[in-house]
């Protein structure tokens, strides 16, 4: 059977048969959304408001306390009533401390990614989806630095002759790079910005900490296109293909030291977290998308 999904703000999906357990039979290709057809286009988005409709599944389990961090982490407290959509949502939102500007970023974002796009093959429906956009040339606290200056062919070609995963990293999840161009050029969700009225309250304690950008459908597009530049990254050289370094507590004040975290260290036996939303996986497993379970290569 030949299914599509869609994970690219340049990215993704797919035509896909079926594999046999531990092992790809077949590589699905992800495709960059523009080359879809309007069937295509529509069944995604079809089945991504499918999530929202869905009940919660009762798997989700939250390992960070995050009112024990700063208030830059913390975030709403979850909604009993809310949906499976939400729930996935919340795990991004809870995991924040341990996936962003740490060595996680890549390989937590790779497996979230994959297990959302299989969950949208699996369900089906329609609902509403209510979202927030607001286009911000200028997002960077004051910056003279335009959004779209951060994500030119140009600044492409530099990310990817960074000679070591470190350098990679750091270069494109820097705070005036790429990665965070594209979530606050957009505002609303996609940007954390928080409701009218909500700011500073129990439902948005702070505004512009990615939390809850995963509420933002585009969210999965633009992160299969960051899993792109990574896997173009990787495939340079075999030395790229294996490499892994990072550390596993954020330090923000001194990115230029630690720009994916210090110590402790991660490695590549250290778990990969799921908020019980799906398998484990460690982060030496993440490596090859050409092997089980991840089966894709891109366009």
């Amino acid at each position: 059977m030949k299914l599509t999904t869609a994970l690219g703000l340049s990215t993704l999906v797919a035509f896909v048969a079926a594999a046999e357990p531990q092992t790809c039979s077949s590589l699905e290709v992800r495709r960059e959304w523009r080359t879809f057809s309007k069937a295509e286009r529509k069944g995604w988005i079809d089945a991504v408001n499918c999530l929202n409709k869905k009940p919660r599944t009762g798997k989700l389990q939250l390992p960070v306390d995050t009112q024990s961090y700063p208030e830059s982490f913390h975030i709403a407290p979850l909604n009993e009533s809310s949906t499976y959509y939400d729930d996935l949502v919340y795990a991004h939102m809870n995991l924040n401390p341990l996936i962003h500007w740490t060595g996680l970023f890549l390989p937590w974002h790779r497996v979230y990614l994959h297990e959302w796009t299989n969950i949208l093959r699996k369900e089906c429906g329609l609902g509403p989806h209510k979202l927030r956009r607001r286009y911000i040339q200028f997002p960077f606290g004051g910056s003279s630095v335009s959004a779209e200056s951060t994500f030119t062919p140009a600044e492409i070609e530099v990310v990817l002759s960074k000679t070591n995963f470190t350098s990679f990293h750091g270069y494109l999840e820097q705070l005036s790079g790429m990665h965070s161009a594209i979530h606050l050029i957009m505002g609303g969700d996609m940007g954390t910005v928080c409701p009218a009225g909500t700011s500073g309250t129990i439902y948005c304690p702070r505004e512009r900490s990615p939390t809850f950008s995963a509420n933002e459908p585009m969210f999965h597009l633009h992160h299969g296109n960051i899993d792109r530049l990574w896997w173009l990254w990787q495939e340079k050289s075999t030395d790229n293909k294996n490499a892994f370094h990072g550390g596993s507590v954020q330090n923000t004040s001194s990115l230029d030291i630690f720009p994916n975290g210090q110590a402790p260290w991660l490695n590549k036996s250290s778990i990969v977290p799921s908020a019980g939303l799906w398998p484990t996986y460690n982060i030496g497993e993440t490596l090859d998308t050409r092997s089980w379970p991840w089966c894709y290569v891109y366009e």
